[in-house]
């Protein structure tokens, strides 16, 4: 038994030596993370590292020592995920291992951290080969963010403070795994100090604002913030736009004039105009500009804490003469004589800048660059509308004066056309004669006729289609109120004989017997200029270029009708008279054939004989036979085919009332 007793004390001697060896510090398993913190919801990995290799890996979290949390087997130089049933290969998000030979070194198994896992303890144990070996204890640290745990120091989150006060450090603080830093940051968002302390000491303006402290981690950040108001008045008060003059033309509009100063608490605002109150409000506007808005304006800023006023603002407001412009003496019409004078007539205006003046003849050319209007003695050519203009650079205005200069036709009176004499046809149309005349008031104008009779009150002669009653001087007679003139015309009408030829005696057929005394015939007519006149022969000679057709004692010749005609440069008129010279036969009988015996064969044929003779008026004529018995009355004898009781001597008696004749043939038949 003592023997048996020593051999278990040696056995359990060089167990223990064993072990001693086995669990040396450089052959230990160990258990580390892959950071200080992990962090909720985050994988992070649990690193076993066994030096002398192994097949299998199982990792525990205390104080259940009997489940395991993983497990890693390594077959060939794959990585199993144990925990797995069946065993499966390690995806990169559960496991991983390092393999040499069939067997591993590093054994990684991931975890994600919930909330609760912060100070757990874990450990791994190599299983294979024996013995088995733990790793120490780990102990997992989990981060936590600042949350909402971040604070004040003082708590007050707000402060008003006037100018000039000191304001208490005030310290931030959060609960942090790990701990936070902290930085404030200014109103502007830039940061003012990496502390959790702010410090702004004695407060100005410019420190004014909402400050915020941020906590920050690993996990993440959180902010706290405090208001600090700085109270105080204006220092400077500016105006938008900066323009401290003004000039705008009356009725324009100037922009809007803003006032603004640094206050706080936010200033109120007033407008004064020339040291007047004017409006409330930090907005100067004034809309359609009136001259009497023009001034210097200033605006004050001010609240609890002081106040302060602008610069001057300065509104000159420009304006035309408008309705300002008048005239001295104030008359807008002046009616005078020529030759009378005229005041002189001053113009003014109400303008800024001041206005520029200008008179204006009617003629509209300038008649001086003045105000004033000095026309003087006057005459006709000054007569008109005078116009006075003021003008600036706004604009002009201008008011007028009439000026009526009066005055009488004088040498001005004219006719259009202007001939003073007209030679015209009776029946041609005389132009319309027009009389003007330069009259001030116009004139009245008057025709009179040749006879002193007026004719027309107008200043037109019309006397259209010409007769011969209405020749002669007509008279225009131009009047006003000043005096009259006259212009004369003189109308010639011209005609000729027309139907006024006429005979003195009147008779226009005279029947006489050669050898009479006609008694002289006279021809006359009415034209103008007078007329010639001449008789002509009925064969269409000359007779005579006179009035007078004297053929004293008539022979046969002046047998026919006769022609005067009376002429002047219009026209030509004919009158005619029949004269008729009666005569008988006389030695003027023939025949014809012209022999007066004829012999012939009983039933021979006669050629017929024709008796011929010259009277006025025509003859008759008879042809008897032998016995004296009438043959025929008619010229021609026509016996034909002969026979004996046809023998004799046949006489042709030709007569009329100047007489008679005869002629015989002897007609021998024989048997």
């Amino acid at each position: 038994m003592p023997s048996s007793h020593g051999g278990i004390q040696l056995h359990s001697l060089i167990f223990l030596h064993v072990a001693l060896i086995i669990l040396s510090p450089s052959d230990a398993v160990t258990l580390t993370g892959s950071s200080e913190y992990a962090v909720l919801g985050t994988e992070f990995t649990l690193t076993c590292d066994v030096p002398d290799e192994a097949s299998l890996v199982q990792f525990y979290r205390r104080p259940n020592v009997t489940t395991t949390v993983g497990g890693i087997q390594v077959a060939g130089d794959q990585c199993y995920n144990s925990k797995a049933s069946p065993a499966v290969p390690c995806t990169p998000d559960v496991c991983s291992c390092v393999t040499s030979g069939g067997l591993g070194t590093v054994f990684r198994w991931i975890i994600q951290p919930q909330t609760g896992d912060h100070g757990s303890v874990w450990y791994c144990t190599r299983i294979l080969p024996d013995p088995s070996l733990e790793s120490a204890d780990y102990t997992l640290n989990v981060a936590d963010g600042p949350g909402t745990s971040i604070t004040l120091s003082p708590s007050d989150t707000t402060y008003t403070r006037t100018e000039g006060d000191t304001l208490p450090d005030i310290t931030c603080t959060a609960d942090c795994r790990p701990g936070c830093t902290f930085v404030w940051t200014r109103p502007d968002n830039i940061n003012f100090t990496v502390s959790p302390v702010l410090s702004l000491g004695q407060l100005d303006r410019s420190e004014h604002g909402t400050y915020r402290c941020i906590a920050r981690n690993v996990v993440g950040e959180s902010t706290m913030t405090t208001s600090v108001t700085v109270q105080y008045g204006p220092s400077t008060v500016s105006l938008t736009p900066p323009t401290v003059t003004y000039t705008p033309t009356e009725g324009q509009t100037i922009p809007t004039i803003t006032c603004s100063a640094d206050c706080n608490p936010v200033c109120t605002y007033s407008w004064t105009k020339d040291g007047q109150s004017y409006t409330t409000g930090s907005g100067l506007q004034l809309t359609n500009i009136q001259r009497g808005q023009g001034g210097v304006y200033r605006c004050t800023a001010s609240n609890g804490y002081g106040s302060d006023v602008s610069v001057n603002v300065n509104v000159i407001v420009d304006y035309g003469p408008g309705t300002s412009i008048a005239l001295s003496p104030p008359d807008t019409i002046y009616s005078r004589t020529e030759g009378d004078t005229l005041p002189d007539i001053t113009c003014t205006a109400d303008c800024r800048p001041g206005c520029t003046y200008v008179w204006t003849r009617p003629d509209n050319t300038n008649f001086t660059v003045s105000s004033v209007l000095s026309l003087g003695q006057l005459d006709r050519s000054e007569h008109g509308t005078y116009r006075c203009t003021a003008r600036n650079v706004v604009g002009e205005s201008t008011v007028l004066t009439s000026v009526t200069v009066q005055y009488g036709p004088g040498t001005s009176i004219a006719l259009s056309p202007p001939d003073t004499t007209y030679t015209r046809t009776e029946g041609d149309t005389l132009p319309d004669i027009t009389c003007t005349a330069d009259c001030r008031p116009g004139c009245t104008f008057v025709w009179t006729r040749p006879d002193n009779t007026n004719f027309t009150v107008s200043p037109v002669l019309s006397l259209g289609q010409l007769d011969r009653s209405e020749p002669g001087t007509y008279r225009c007679t131009a009047w006003n109120v000043v005096r009259e003139s006259i212009s004369p015309t003189s109308v010639l009408i011209q005609y000729g004989p027309g139907t006024s030829i006429a005979l003195s005696p009147p008779d226009s057929i005279y029947t006489r017997t050669e050898g009479d005394t006609l008694p002289d015939i006279t021809c006359t007519a009415d034209c103008r200029p007078g007329c010639t006149f001449v008789w002509t022969r009925p064969d269409n000679t000359n007779y005579t270029v006179s009035p007078v057709l004297s053929l004293g004692q008539l022979d046969r010749s002046e047998h026919g009708t006769y022609r005067c005609t009376a002429r002047n440069v219009v026209g030509a008129s004919i009158i005619t008279i029949s004269i008729t010279v009666q005569y008988g036969p006389g030695s003027s009988l023939v025949l014809s054939p012209q022999e007066t015996k004829y012999t012939r064969t009983e039933g021979d044929t006669l050629p017929d004989i024709t008796c011929t003779a010259d009277c006025r008026p025509g003859c008759i004529f008879v042809w008897t036979r032998p016995d004296n018995t009438n043959f025929t009355v008619s010229p021609v004898l026509s016996l034909r085919q002969l026979d004996r009781s046809e023998h004799g001597t046949y006489r042709c008696t030709a007569w009329n009332d100047g007489g008679e004749s005869t002629k015989v043939i002897n007609v021998t038949v024989k048997c």
